[in-house]
């Protein structure tokens, strides 16, 4: 049975910041059989349909050199499509956010 290697629909874009591409080249350095599987580009017309998920995460420790500290926090606004994460968005505050998504008060 074949792996199956989800990729987004930009299978072309081969660069550090795709994680999926070093795992396929991984995967071919080793001789691993695997079934590439695109995922869909949504048509705009189905954004109603979105669901959005909001998460905050707190990131904490020190610059490597400099031993400099590090506190930073940032809230996520990810646009889910049929169980995939067709979009995400980063923002400084929560605040930020709930206003990015029309529910701040």
């Amino acid at each position: 049975m074949a792996i199956k290697l989800h990729r987004c629909a930009f299978t072309f874009i081969h660069s550090d910041k795709d994680h999926c591409y070093p795992v396929q080249n991984a995967l071919d350095e080793q001789n691993i059989n695997y079934e590439v599987v695109k995922q869909p580009l949504l048509p705009r017309s189905r954004r109603k349909e979105a669901e959005r998920l909001l998460a905050s995460a707190r990131q904490r420790g020190r610059g490597k050199a400099s031993g400099a500290p590090m506190d930073a926090e940032a809230t996520f606004v990810f646009t889910v499509r049929e169980g995939l994460i067709a979009r995400w968005q980063m923002f400084s505050s929560e605040e930020q956010a709930l206003k990015a998504v029309g529910l701040a008060e």
